[in-house]
């Protein structure tokens, strides 16, 4: 068993290290897609908020990950219902071998039919709320079925994002 570790560690640094083909993992849109479709929808309470996320639509966006997503719930006593648009950088956690959003942008948030991607405080305060619930939700999980995948999560060198698709760069750092 022991041996079997090490060739499979000196076969995957050769793996990486010689093969430009191999350097390059790609993910797409559709695939990000199915993985996320699965954990909606979300029900999540915020202390003087319910709500439940559902109908999640993936976009790609200069090299940030964004996610649109229907809501409604309560606020305090009143019922609410909308759309809420984020985006935000891409992140990757090595122990977990996952993908989550941080810096996340509010791009747009309407409540109950009324826009309020103007109102800078309504923003933030969604913002910190995105932040904090995002951050622990992975938007990706590598396979560890999946050998290269399972490289990628040693391996992974650079994260970015090119024809609709997350490209996943491996090398030594």
């Amino acid at each position: 068993m022991k041996n079997s570790v090490v060739w499979l560690s000196v076969f995957a640094i050769l793996f990486i290290t010689g093969c430009d083909n191999y350097r390059t993992i790609t993910i797409s849109r559709s695939t990000l897609q199915k993985h996320i479709d699965k954990k909606f929808p979300v029900d999540k309470n915020i202390l003087i908020a319910r709500l439940t996320l559902d109908t999640p639509d993936v976009y790609f966006t200069n090299n940030n990950i964004g996610i649109k997503l229907k809501y409604k719930g309560t606020f305090l006593t009143e019922e609410i219902k909308g759309y809420l648009d984020v985006n935000g950088r891409i992140a990757y956690n090595q122990g977990k071998g996952a993908f989550y959003l941080t810096d996340i942008n509010i791009e747009k948030l309407d409540v109950n039919g009324l826009s309020f991607s103007d109102n800078n405080k309504a923003i933030d305060v969604i913002q910190n709320i995105a932040d904090n619930c995002l951050k622990e939700f992975p938007v990706y999980q590598l396979n560890q079925k999946n050998f290269r995948q399972k490289i990628a999560k040693i391996f992974l060198k650079e994260l970015t994002i090119k024809d609709e698709e997350l490209v996943i760069k491996l090398g030594r750092s």
